[in-house]
């Protein structure tokens, strides 16, 4: 996982890190509204980390990067999470490591609280209970999140970057929507991931691999969010 890149492109802004796998390299890039630029990590890969665990897993590949990785993201996948998962999956040969600096300072200021906005009936039951149910305010939401990683393959079998593409502005008019009818702050994220998972690594189907993908775009984001639901 090479460096992370930050452009500013009109009232958009733009990461990306050139990714190697074998012989291929690819550049893997984010692109969110300008004003979360400050949001967004650039100095450490977590978000990169947690997003290619799976399939790093799935072929064997130990993950090398020079820029660091959060030592508590680094602990809780190096001690726990990797190695429970090569017990339990058969298909991963081996346990694989994770090569880079650790840090161990958090981000102090991130006072956010999110969760995705699909208009489904799981994100609606998690921004009633984050809303109306929670009696602590620093557990109340205050952004709603709506990530192009995956979700939007739209069929089984092979990707497609036009059915995807089409679901992801059909399903985001609903969620911008309600965003602005009941005022709640959207962030929206697009991103070749799912695209270049496919060319590196092979197709996937979507739910073998979607909470990885989302909670690595999350973790992109945590110099704005405390807490995500």
């Amino acid at each position: 996982i090479g460096k992370i890149h930050k452009e500013i492109a009109g009232d958009k802004v733009v990461f990306s890190s050139q990714i190697d796998f074998g012989n291929q390299t690819q550049t893997l890039w984010y692109r969110l509204d300008a004003e979360y630029s400050d949001s967004f990590c650039d100095d450490r890969v977590d978000g990169l980390v947690a997003s290619l665990l799976f399939f790093s897993l799935m072929n064997g590949a130990d993950i090398i990067s020079t820029l660091p990785i959060s030592e508590k993201l680094y602990y809780q996948l190096t001690y726990n999470l990797i190695p429970q998962l090569c017990r339990c999956n058969k298909s991963v040969i081996s346990p694989i490591k994770i090569e880079a600096p650790l840090v161990s300072i958090g981000y102090p200021k991130a006072s956010g609280v999110g969760c995705g906005i699909s208009c489904g009936v799981d994100s609606f039951t998690t921004l009633y209970e984050y809303t109306r149910l929670v009696p602590l305010d620093s557990f109340k939401l205050t952004h709603l999140t709506y990530l192009k990683v995956g979700a939007h393959d739209g069929q089984i079998g092979k990707y497609d970057k036009e059915v995807q593409e089409g679901l992801f502005q059909s399903q985001l008019s609903h969620a911008k929507a309600f965003c602005t009818r009941y005022g709640y702050k959207l962030i929206v994220v697009e991103s070749n991931l799912t695209e270049i998972i496919d060319r590196m690594f092979g197709f996937y189907n979507y739910e073998q691999f979607h909470s990885y993908v989302n909670a690595g775009t999350v973790l992109q984001l945590q110099k704005l969010f405390h807490r995500y639901y």
